[in-house]
């Protein structure tokens, strides 16, 4: 059943979550709606808990000094309830976006980062916008969507805020 958040345009929401549990951060990015410069949650959609992400490995920095990326997966994360329907629906979104990525690695090859991860994944989606915190560094990082300033943005941004990410990832707080 989809409702009528479904004519607000989606994007992908960029996020670096801290290292928990013996963990080094993570590259997380979920769709989301936009609405008034803000986004919402995809609400009764079958993008809702989709999950791309990424390890950020702080122990082998870049020769640019950024953590590396790796153990890039897209999968459904923090689902809190699934019925018959919501799982059907999971399932064909996970084969239909399996079987771009497919395609895609066959044509350009396996992506070697995850900037070229990320905008495979948009494409699979058919979703060409992204957004994020236009200060990562503001305190109280788990802030509701509307409390915030936010900066949605194209491929090129997605990929300038994904080397940034790797960069903030080095720091001590985010370890």
């Amino acid at each position: 059943m989809m409702t009528e958040d479904a004519a607000l345009p989606v994007a992908l929401l960029l996020h670096l979550e801290r290292g928990r549990y013996g963990c080094g951060p993570r590259l997380i990015v979920h769709p989301v709606r936009i609405e008034d410069g803000h986004p919402r949650g995809m609400i009764d959609d079958p993008l809702d808990d989709l999950t791309i992400s990424a390890y950020a490995d702080t122990d082998k920095p870049d020769d640019t000094g950024r953590a590396t990326a790796w153990g890039f997966g897209i999968d459904y994360r923090d689902v809190h309830s699934i019925d018959a329907r919501r799982a059907v629906q999971m399932a064909a979104t996970l084969r239909r976006i399996a079987a771009h990525m497919d395609r895609t690695a066959a044509r350009y090859g396996h992506p070697q980062t995850f900037g070229t991860y990320l905008l495979h994944a948009a494409a699979a989606l058919r979703v060409d916008r992204f957004t994020y915190r236009t200060d990562p560094d503001a305190p109280n990082p788990d802030a509701t969507y509307s409390s915030v300033e936010w900066t949605t943005t194209d491929a090129t941004g997605a990929e300038t805020w994904t080397l940034s990410a790797l960069r903030r990832a080095m720091r001590p707080e985010n370890r």
